[in-house]
């Protein structure tokens, strides 16, 4: 029904943790079970783990939760890809719930009604209004008991994988490491190859037969995709944002109800004065989603009641916006509307109206005005097109040819004894020396490209790299020296934003650790590629 969850703030970030973890590992690996199997599909098992048929019925209900839970998270993938991960997502889910069970973990009534009670798309000026609780669960096609029941093992699995981020530690010598992993730079010289200077023989190669040979080859290669125009309509947070302009009075009464999001060290709260324009703009974002929670329900209803778009918009007063023609399945860009909303038209046919769109920007519904059919332009529309890519792709064919041959002639002068300047000048090339850089920090003149950073740093002193490719060049570097940092700047803070980090990184490799032995454990087999299609 309701396409796209709407979430408080601090329901995402309770829930954030057990999604973010599930997405970060890999792909589910699937195990044969040994044994009789049960009877599957619809009315028996949705397969075995741990040596016990799981319930078809259980896992539809959990797969439902978690498709709605995953929906934002996984909305830049194709649309035929999503049912797979859903369902990868969701044999984790019950591996860990099965997990949780062995280890006799409870979430108590009153945790789980403090914790509904605390959401703030269920409040008004602080107090929980069981109506807008109720509406919400029924906008989203369930009940109390089920939605409750759901949250209830959300929690259950946020307690599971807290235990296991508290058992990692840091040691004073892992935060050193890593302050000397941040802080060390590098000397060394590079050697620049540009393409563009290749340009001028690769187009004089060039012959108009090529040219047209690849055009009759590559059609795809010009193809116009299909297109559409679009016209959408709601209210963008930016919007909202710049007309909700709490008073000094209300700020001053959401600090006092929520001081102990602001304190000091000691844990005593933090005076107003001190942090007035955070709390102020925490106060709009709590407001400004509030009201998108309410026009999502809002216009959910009109969507649920086969109201048509122009009366939605004209009844609801939403400012309208239209776009198109773009590609059909454009991601975005200048001028175009978030890719939400790109996104849920993707499929539409013409005419056709979207479901509700919680985008990171708004909240929209949104309908397709125009389909333009893909199309394989005229040769002589495309022919300088053609033409500038084959004349690009000669170019960046014969710089890397060059690269490459002048690489092996370093090598071979530096290991006949010749030093790196002098070899360079006996070829002709001109070295850059660029700044002292760290593993992080833009080396002049490339910018940042983290790539030829890594590669440097991998370098043993005083030896050449490979051939790197960047964006707009080709760069050999010579590694000459690695320079210790200072010690002087290895502060407190220094250490402490170190060790919170380096942290945050043992917690993840170690939750991916657990969870891969987890999923050896469960020897899972799978029997939904056997049920039938549509169950």
């Amino acid at each position: 029904m309701f396409k796209r969850l709407i979430v408080s703030k601090t329901l995402r970030r309770r829930v954030s943790l057990i999604v973010a973890l599930v997405i970060i590992l890999p792909f589910m690996v699937f195990f044969s079970a040994t044994g009789r199997a049960p009877s599957r599909g619809p009315g028996g098992a949705a397969g075995v783990m741990f040596g016990k048929p799981v319930p078809w019925e259980t896992f539809q209900e959990e797969q439902g939760w978690m498709g709605r839970r995953l929906e934002e998270p996984l909305a830049g993938l194709p649309e035929s890809l999503r049912p797979t991960f859903v369902r990868q997502y969701t044999w984790e889910r019950l591996m860990l719930l099965a997990e949780a069970q062995r280890q006799h973990l409870r979430v108590a009534d009153t945790e789980l009604a403090g914790f509904i009670q605390q959401i703030p798309a269920f409040q008004e000026n602080g107090r929980f209004l069981p109506e807008r609780y109720q509406r919400y669960v029924r906008a989203i096609g369930t009940t109390p008991q089920a939605f409750e029941a759901s949250l209830r093992r959300d929690l259950l699995l946020e307690k599971l994988l807290n235990a296991i981020k508290t058992s990692v530690t840091v040691t004073d010598d892992e935060v050193k490491a890593a302050y000397t992993a941040a802080r060390e730079q590098l000397r060394a010289s590079l050697i620049l190859i540009d393409p563009a200077s290749f340009r001028t023989d690769a187009a004089s190669g060039l012959t108009e037969e090529a040219v047209r040979a690849d055009y009759d080859a590559h059609p795809n290669a010009v193809r116009v995709p299909e297109q559409i125009a679009l016209e959408y309509a709601g209210a963008s947070r930016d919007e909202l944002l710049a007309h909700d302009q709490p008073s000094d009075a209300e700020v001053t009464a959401y600090y006092a109800d929520h001081r102990d999001r602001w304190t000091k060290a000691d844990g005593t709260p933090k005076p107003i004065e001190e942090v007035r324009d955070t709390v102020r703009q925490a106060l709009q974002e709590e407001r400004v989603h509030k009201q998108l929670t309410v026009l999502a329900l809002d216009l959910q209803d009109d969507v649920d009641a086969h109201v048509p778009f122009d009366e939605i918009v004209k009844t609801r007063a939403l400012v309208r916006h239209a776009a198109g023609p773009l590609p059909a399945d454009s991601f975005g860009g200048p001028g175009a509307p978030e890719p939400a909303v790109l996104q849920a038209v993707a499929g539409l046919k013409e005419g056709e109206t979207s479901e509700v769109i919680r985008g990171d920007a708004g909240v929209y519904l949104a309908r397709v005005t125009q389909r333009i059919a893909s199309r394989v332009p005229p040769f002589e529309e495309v022919h300088g097109e053609i033409r500038e890519r084959l004349v690009t792709s000669r170019a960046g064919d014969a710089a890397a040819a060059h690269a490459h041959t002048v690489r092996e002639q370093l090598q071979d002068a530096l290991k006949n004894g010749t030093s790196f300047d002098e070899a360079a000048r006996t070829l002709g090339l001109s070295p850059i020396q660029p700044p002292p850089f760290t593993r992080t920090d833009p080396i002049e003149p490339l910018g940042p490209v983290p790539a030829v950073n890594a590669a440097a740093f991998a370098a043993v002193d005083g030896a050449l790299t490979d051939v790197i490719e960047t964006p707009s060049q080709l760069v050999l570097i010579m590694a000459h020296e690695r320079l210790a940092p200072d010690a002087a700047s290895f502060t407190k803070d220094e250490q402490a934003r170190l060790r919170e980090e380096t942290l945050a990184k043992k917690q993840q490799a170690r939750t991916a650790e657990w969870m891969a032995e987890l999923k050896s454990r469960a020897k899972l087999q799978s029997f939904l590629d056997d049920a039938p299609s549509g169950s």
